[in-house]
């Protein structure tokens, strides 16, 4: 490149002035087509240099967001307060639901035996001996 804008700015005597004037007119063209090309390899090396740091600022603002995520689901659980007695209560509490679901689940059992014994034995079905007693221990398990 250098070379052909430095080719354009000999002058040929037997060229003329015109086309003389011409030359240095390309010469002059082409130099500032070389700056801007220069200035927007600058331009675009910044904002290259802006993406990663904004990529970078991404990943970090999603990581404290998953932080902020897990840290409110550990507090609706009960497994961080502010106190030091929260969290031992915490992990107790959901102790406490599985052993409730399990008697749930065991009461449950007990009583579709209790309604399958009554069914057989008064001819009744076991969701009809069910209902009569208020259970609701055929209900569908999600």
């Amino acid at each position: 490149m250098k070379d052909i804008v430095e080719r354009l700015r000999v002058k040929w005597d037997s060229m003329g002035d015109m086309a003389n004037a011409e030359r240095d007119e390309a010469a002059y063209a082409i130099i500032c087509l070389r700056n801007e090309c220069a200035m927007e390899v600058a331009h675009t090396k910044e904002i290259r240099q802006q993406v990663t740091e904004l990529r970078a600022l991404l990943a970090e603002a999603l990581a404290q967001r998953d932080e902020a995520k897990s840290k409110v689901e550990r507090i609706m659980s009960g497994l961080e307060g502010c106190c030091m007695t929260c969290e031992p209560v915490g992990v107790r509490n959901q102790q406490m639901s599985q052993d409730i679901k399990t008697l749930q689940d065991q009461r449950d059992e007990a009583r579709r035996e209790v309604c399958a014994w009554q069914g057989a034995t008064s001819g009744k079905s076991f969701r009809d001996t069910a209902a009569v007693r208020g259970w609701d221990c055929f209900k569908e398990k999600p």
